[in-house]
């Protein structure tokens, strides 16, 4: 009796362990990802003005 309730403890246990180490990191990756996605955007959004401010530049000196 007593070797069966430590089995079903220690299932319970590995299980436990198991649910608190993948939620944090799908909690971890998930704010990874957005960080990342947040940042490539920023920076799609930055070089696609420097480039526009160049092309308008050079539509403007060219009139």
């Amino acid at each position: 009796m007593d070797g069966n309730k430590r089995s079903t403890l220690k299932k319970y246990s590995v299980a436990l362990m198991t649910t608190v180490s993948i939620i944090p990191g799908a909690f971890a990756n998930m704010i990874f990802y957005t960080v990342n996605i947040i940042f490539i955007l920023v920076f799609y959004a930055v070089v696609d003005c420097k480039t526009n401010f160049q092309f308008a530049k050079e539509n403007s000196s060219r009139k």
